[in-house]
């Protein structure tokens, strides 16, 4: 029996949702835990600046929580790698079952420019105080 890079796609667009969901559960369940053992961002103790990490936590148990205002109120991160996720799920799930589609440009200005604004973000939350959410609980 030979394996196929189709059977390959159709286990992997089978297996993910299930993984996802399992950490989505797990991570909902331990939200607490987790939060109470992380240790508070150096780089902001010391310097006061947010680091690109900081808030990414909180953001992540939010939009597990539903509430995607806050989450990208902390960092928006997690929501940037979600919606690319999301979008290469798609086309796994279309070259799986259908035809090869590119929802995300492939191009270097495409990838400069995302890299180019989630780096103005991470200076411009250091400015706005509107754009960070850090420690308001």
């Amino acid at each position: 029996m030979t394996i196929t890079r189709r059977t390959v796609l159709t286990i992997l667009v089978v297996l993910l949702p299930i993984v996802s969901g399992g950490f989505v559960f797990a991570l909902r369940q331990y939200a607490d835990i987790i939060v109470e053992n992380f240790p508070e961002c150096t780089i902001y103790r010391v310097t006061n600046f947010y680091c690109p990490a900081c808030g990414n936590t909180r953001s992540v148990i939010s939009l597990t929580n539903g509430n995607i205002a806050r989450s990208l109120r902390y960092n928006i991160t997690p929501f940037i790698i979600i919606t690319f996720a999301m979008a290469f799920y798609i086309e796994l799930v279309a070259a799986a079952f259908w035809k090869h589609i590119k929802i995300v440009p492939r191009s270097r200005t495409f990838l400069l420019t995302v890299i180019s604004l989630v780096l103005l973000y991470y200076a411009a939350r250091n400015i706005i105080p509107a754009l960070s959410f850090y420690g308001w609980w």
